[in-house]
């Protein structure tokens, strides 16, 4: 029996690679958006205008507050029954990943601007940069250090998330590992080869991010 099961796991090994792939490249695409989002909501949570300071904290306070997968079904299925929006799985995953860390991202990014001297900024502005040539310039190259560790630990929560946008039919690692566990009525020893894959991604991503980001920036020993 043990040797049955250990054939079928390496049998199946290449297919849950490219899941594994599939999984990655879903995190990268997210990530990137979420970045982007992230920037930009945190910069108007310290504007001047208020208008666009409540926006932005609105923005957090319910990505933060919305379970992501209230927000995937919702976003995936709603938009079709309520406005006759349809949007393929690939795109309801991704842009629900972006938007549920957008806000997460956005808190960390704040607070890496504001731990820079706020006195830089004052003195961009009075050599007549503008606040955006000001933050693109002086502050965000600035706050690179400080927010790589958590947003390192941001992507390892989107890897762990990414196993959800499997409901919607998106091929990634845990869709592959349903589709062989429920064709060969195996799902422990399947479901747990696909547990040890996360782990490893998961782990080595925390590893690289311990061991050599923050001991390049901070010298940290581990």
């Amino acid at each position: 029996i043990v040797k049955a099961n250990m054939d079928l796991i390496i049998g199946q090994l290449g297919y849950f690679a490219v899941g594994a792939m599939y999984s990655l490249g879903l995190t990268l695409a997210s990530m990137s958006i979420a970045i982007c989002i992230g920037i930009v909501v945190s910069m108007g949570r310290l504007a001047d205008n208020i208008v666009l300071r409540w926006t932005s904290t609105a923005f957090v306070d319910f990505t933060r507050g919305m379970p992501f997968l209230v927000l995937l079904i919702w976003v995936y299925y709603g938009l079709a029954i309520l406005l006759d929006i349809s949007l393929t799985p690939l795109v309801a995953g991704i842009g629900c990943l972006s938007i549920k860390y957008a806000g997460r991202l956005a808190e960390i990014f704040r607070s890496g601007i504001q731990a820079i001297e706020k006195g830089q900024a004052e003195a961009a502005l009075s050599l007549g940069f503008s606040k955006l040539q000001t933050y693109r310039r002086i502050i965000l190259p600035q706050i690179v250090p400080i927010v790589i560790p958590p947003l390192v630990n941001e992507v390892v929560g989107m890897i762990q998330d990414s196993a959800i946008v499997s409901i919607v039919g998106i091929w990634e690692l845990m869709r592959r590992g349903n589709s062989v566990a429920n064709a060969t009525l195996k799902p422990f020893e399947i479901y747990s080869t696909i547990a040890v894959i996360y782990l490893i991604m998961t782990i080595s991503l925390s590893q690289l991010n311990e061991r050599y980001i923050e001991k390049k920036m901070f010298g940290k020993k581990r």
